[in-house]
């Protein structure tokens, strides 16, 4: 039973990483096909960032704190929604305010689920059984660099209408894993019910302002992500642009991205053992210095060659930042608290995105893109130090 539960959260993480790869990785691409400006592409994102920011902590209070309903049908609801925005997209041509708001829905939507789907395993293993979010993790970014690779063949091969397509039958694979992962969660029952209903009722009901008076340097720590994500909303956002400012191709753009997940895999897979090794602070600083130096490779880059060469660093920076974050908010947070600690970390994230995407979008269209790397490097550095000041200062509930 460990091993199908493991497998079927790794179908959730593999399914989920595969919608974002058209929908969000190639949205420059697509939005710029269809003729909009860096600027206008730059309000979308931010947009659907914003949307989702008010988005999270509304699912993860209902996930957190409902006894009706659980993670997984959360989930399945936005997907569900997710696929009618995509199906949206599709339907649309051309440039169009409707074009934009659906794109806006379907990001946002996207975006909202990944606190969610990060609880999952934590979920699940309140059923007695392990269940790894590194492993799981690992695999969607395995499903994310074949669907980027794929993606930037076929769009340069055929066109940019592949994309909606992609999207669509990305959630068509995630609404299929979550009924399997429901179903596997439910055949593992505790005496009076399942194991998310026993553990509901051992929760404490806190509300949002109570987590943040109790979490302080939580919050002064995820104003740190907050500026260090700066630095990876940029990069992930507009590497189409900085790919084609050092002449390369949407070819090079989905090979870029492919290897970036591809070395993702073995830090993630392996963050167990080293979970063992290394503190959970430890690694989150580590991987804080290492996404300085990723952003320096990439400011520095005069040709495609050096941005491949800054990739290798996403193993030890974002590879090693998300789990440690993951697994460092559940060890210092406390029975009715996970979901929402997990959700105001990818508020902080979604927030960096929101002004990454404002903001970037218009140095692009203005000084262009090094002046736009500079400046994510000034974030990366300063949000490193406020990391490596305060998260010493945190203790395990």
């Amino acid at each position: 039973m460990q091993k199908k539960l493991n497998f079927a959260y790794s179908c959730c993480q593999g399914s989920y990483w595969m919608i974002y790869a058209p929908l969000c990785s190639f949205a420059s691409v697509f939005l710029l096909a269809k003729g909009y400006s860096n600027s206008e592409i730059g309000v979308v994102f931010a947009l659907s960032n914003i949307l989702a920011a008010l988005l999270q902590p509304v699912a993860a209070d209902v996930a957190d704190r409902s006894r009706r309903f659980s993670v997984i049908d959360v989930v399945r609801l936005f997907t569900l929604a997710i696929l009618a925005a995509t199906g949206g997209i599709f339907l649309l041509k051309g440039r169009s305010l409707l074009l934009s708001l659906t794109c806006i829905a379907a990001m946002s939507l996207h975006i909202s689920l990944q606190p969610l789907i990060n609880t999952i395993p934590f979920r699940l293993s309140e059923t007695g059984y392990v269940v790894g979010f590194g492993l799981g993790r690992s695999i969607g970014s395995a499903c994310y660099s074949l669907a980027v690779f794929l993606l930037g063949v076929l769009v340069d091969f055929l066109s940019e209408s592949v994309l909606p397509l992609a999207s669509i039958f990305s959630t068509l694979l995630l609404l299929a894993s979550l009924r399997f992962t429901n179903r596997a969660w439910k055949s593992c029952t505790l005496p009076g019910g399942t194991a998310a209903a026993a553990q509901k009722e051992k929760d404490q009901d806190i509300s949002l302002v109570v987590f943040l008076k109790k979490h302080k340097i939580f919050f002064v720590i995820n104003i740190g992500i907050f500026s260090l994500y700066i630095s990876n909303s940029v990069l992930n956002n507009y590497m189409a642009q900085i790919v084609s400012s050092a002449g390369g191709s949407h070819q090079d753009l989905g090979r870029i991205l492919s290897l970036m997940a591809l070395l993702e895999i073995p830090v993630l897979a392996c963050f167990h053992q080293l979970k063992r090794r290394f503190s959970c602070q430890c690694m989150i600083v580590i991987a804080a210095f290492f996404y300085i130096v990723k952003t320096f490779l990439c400011y520095a880059a005069s040709s495609v060659a050096l941005i491949y060469v800054a990739q290798v660093f996403q193993m030890f920076s974002f590879a090693l930042l998300l789990p440690s974050m993951v697994h460092f908010i559940d060890q210092i947070m406390e029975p009715g608290e996970a979901v929402k600690g997990q959700a105001f970390y990818i508020t902080s994230t979604t927030a960096a995105n929101i002004v990454a995407s404002l903001a970037g979008g218009g140095i692009l269209d203005v000084l262009g893109v090094k002046p736009l790397l500079l400046i994510s490097l000034a974030f990366s550095a300063a949000g490193t130090l406020l990391i490596a000041g305060f998260i010493g200062k945190t203790r395990q509930a």
